[in-house]
């Protein structure tokens, strides 16, 4: 889940902790903290898990699926559309080519 990692990294020094320290608190791993500040993903568990240890709420921390995951790749919803409609057309002309030589 996408995450603001601003919010854990502003949050751990506002209270003078280092990666290890929070990785300590929350029972992870310093990798998993190092990842979720260079990156701003992390699993369900791991958001829970800082969530309760910084006390801030989940809604603080996580990027609404309006606006990370819906268009996660940066693509518009009609480029899309488009896409998928081309694809048809080109699946159709490529069938009915392949039957017309099939079948001559």
């Amino acid at each position: 889940m996408e995450i603001n990692a601003s919010v854990i990294k502003t949050e751990r020094l506002a209270r003078s902790w280092t990666q290890q320290h929070l990785a300590d608190a929350c029972n992870l791993s310093l990798r998993t903290v190092q990842r979720v500040e260079r990156f701003g993903s992390a699993a369900p568990d791991t958001v829970m898990e800082l969530c309760a240890v910084l006390e801030i709420s989940q809604d603080t921390l996580v990027i609404s699926s309006e606006n990370g995951a819906s268009n996660h790749a940066g693509v518009s919803p009609v480029v899309v559309v488009a896409m998928m409609v081309v694809m048809l057309v080109f699946g159709l002309v490529l069938g009915a080519a392949v039957t017309f030589f099939v079948f001559q």
